[in-house]
């Protein structure tokens, strides 16, 4: 498990993995029913640690089809079409499990977010 942060966005959740990527579309980091899922990691991705984390990492997760930068989960990240917030808030956080100090969490930079439709079945 890791942690997912992003400041300014108004995220800031755990990051869960399952051996299948439609397992979290529908239930939250507890196990229970949620409409809008959890924020997840691909199957396939290795995040247990720094010197094992996959270069290239795809996290899940719903937004809603308004694309209201204050609505749920991923929609807020439609604050990143705005070049100003980009140039406020660049950074993303990915503190893992095993790494809970700020000195040893992963910074990213916000190079580009992008957003699509996938239906269950599309799924990897």
């Amino acid at each position: 498990m890791a942690w997912l942060y992003i400041p300014g966005a108004e995220v800031d959740d755990p990051v869960m993995q399952a051996e299948d990527n439609g397992y979290y579309l529908k239930l939250d980091e507890n196990g229970e029913y949620a409409m809008w899922g959890c924020y997840y990691a691909h199957c396939e991705n290795e995040i247990g640690g720094r010197d094992k984390l996959d270069k290239n990492t795809t996290i899940f997760g719903h937004s809603a089809s308004n694309c209201d930068p204050d609505g749920v989960r991923f929609t807020k990240l439609y604050r990143y079409m705005d070049a100003d917030f980009v140039k406020e808030h660049p950074y993303i956080l990915l503190p893992l499990q095993d790494f809970p100090t700020p000195s040893q969490r992963i910074t990213m930079s916000a190079v580009m977010t992008f957003a699509l439709s996938l239906r269950p079945k599309q799924l990897p």
